[in-house]
């Protein structure tokens, strides 16, 4: 049992969670991801950021400020961690905090209630019990509004994302979690263009599709009610995403809102046909999309993040490696070069073996172009080189292979069989390695202990894996208990 985690002495089954400043009780029944503290770490740092910075007041007119005090809604509280960790560790506000948290589960609020005493911050967290979709919508009236909505459902966020843009207050920070990858990534793309308005594809990009996906959808959301969204920070972590974005009212940035979205083409050999195919393997293309064009980043935010951060250790973040790692690669991360290609992927597709990613970001620097990685993917590239010369590049490296093996319907034929139009250098440019490597920082997490993912929904029956142990085994209902002593008596 991880050290954060205690058995308490009473009988109904509760623990004791440490976890930053916070000291809580969780009972069976009532939700709680301990993988998710990376999660959690990173919100607080991203609202002291937000406080300290008075980042509220940013494109607002003097007399729409936030004055009387800072208000957070965490709509799905559970066990109430997320809200007295707030409480107990967001202290840049100049203005004072009250904190909501609120949960539709009466025993999650019961959990919550003790934890607050617990924890001795009843006089700036309150619990709530309500659907969370309809807590918001009262609070839309402009003088009610929240300034920060942390909205970390057990799934999709869309049911919360119409009711949350109305929530927020002007300038205010919307952060939001989704764990429902296998939707975003395109395994299930007519779930996805229901829940989002977009149709996912699956692709070695489909990572930072998901959060573009996201962003495209709260922007039209937003859209409705004559607002519209300012990306900060855009996370894709293990099994989920995480976005952290403000809200601002404007009905003339609202009718420029299409500028921000656009369609993929994505060539596909066993996609439906359409008008067009692609110049360079001859394949379908496979259309998904509309997804958000613009960047999904702040540079500025990201350097507040990391300027906040040299103020914390270890003893305060148990995640602070890797976030200190992530925001170095998110500071070298292209912020205008929307998706990545995958340098396995692009190897696979003309059947060559994979170059390091050192010489292959040497060829990309050498022609001129700009690159990094995306810190969704270990063997990303993220560049403003067109596609001709990324297929020029393989190419090249295509050249040190003894023998071809493609067979001539191969869209990696198809592209090896073409001249190049562009001279190709593989030598090793100086700028090669980025330097978040150079610093040999924590840039991606390997899953530290098996079974690393999201957990399932409590149960008030108990552990469902436990409970299904010699369920074939088991009589039916109305059948004669199995009795080995009376069959061999009776023989």
């Amino acid at each position: 049992m991880d050290e954060s985690i205690g058995r308490s002495n009473e009988s109904n089954g509760e623990c004791v969670v440490k976890e930053g400043k916070a000291d809580i009780l969780r009972l069976p029944f009532v939700f709680y991801n301990r993988v998710q503290e990376f999660n959690r770490d990173f919100s607080v740092l991203a609202i002291n950021t937000f406080l300290k910075n008075e980042l509220w007041k940013n494109g607002v007119k003097p007399n729409k400020w936030i004055k009387d005090e800072m208000t957070i809604l965490d709509a799905l509280s559970a066990t109430g961690l997320r809200s007295i960790r707030y409480a107990l560790e967001c202290n840049e506000s100049v203005l004072p905090l009250k904190i909501f948290a609120n949960d539709v589960s009466k025993k999650a609020i019961e959990t919550i209630d003790k934890n607050i005493e617990r924890n001795g911050v009843s006089d700036r967290v309150v619990s709530n019990q309500e659907d969370a979709a309809l807590f918001m919508v009262k609070n839309r009236n402009v003088k009610q509004r929240f300034s920060i909505i942390d909205l970390d459902p057990y799934g999709s966020a869309s049911p919360f994302l119409d009711s949350a843009v109305q929530a927020l207050a002007e300038g205010g920070l919307l952060m939001i979690t989704c764990t429902d990858m296998a939707v975003l990534c395109g395994n299930h793309s007519e779930v996805c263009h229901a829940k989002y308005g977009s149709i996912a594809l699956r692709s070695k990009s489909c990572h930072e599709m998901a959060l573009r996906i996201i962003l495209r959808s709260v922007e039209s959301h937003a859209n409705r009610y004559g607002r519209y969204i300012v990306p900060l920070l855009s996370l894709s972590i293990d099994f989920y995403v995480r976005i952290f974005l403000q809200i601002y009212t404007s009905p003339h940035e609202v009718k420029r809102s299409a500028r921000h979205s656009e369609s993929e083409y994505n060539f596909n050999p066993t996609a439906p046909k359409v008008d067009r195919k692609c110049e360079h393997c001859g394949s379908t293309y496979h259309m998904g999309g509309p997804i958000w064009s613009d960047p999904i980043h702040s540079s500025q935010f990201i350097n507040q993040l990391q300027k906040q951060l040299s103020d914390f250790n270890e003893q305060d973040f148990k995640t602070h490696k890797r976030m200190h790692g992530m925001l170095q690669v998110l500071s070298e991360e292209l912020v205008d070069c929307p998706l990545y290609y995958s340098l396995d992927r692009l190897c696979r597709v003309v059947q060559c073996s994979m170059p390091s990613m050192k010489t292959f970001r040497s060829a990309l620097l050498n022609g001129g172009f700009q690159v990094s990685y995306s810190h969704a993917s270990k063997t990303s590239v993220k560049t403003n080189a067109p596609n001709a010369y990324i297929w020029d590049v393989m190419r090249e490296i295509e050249k040190l292979k003894d023998k071809h093996s493609l067979a001539e319907e191969c869209p990696g034929y198809q592209i090896i069989s073409k001249e190049s139009t562009h001279v190709v250098s593989l030598e090793t440019h100086e700028n090669a390695e980025p330097m978040s490597k150079e610093m040999q920082l924590l840039r991606y997490q390997v899953n530290p202990e098996p079974n690393w993912g999201p957990q399932s929904l409590p149960s008030k029956a108990g552990d469902k894996r436990l409970l299904n142990q010699g369920k074939r085994g088991r009589p039916k209902d109305g059948d004669e208990p199995h009795n080995d002593s009376k069959k061999m008596h009776n023989s």
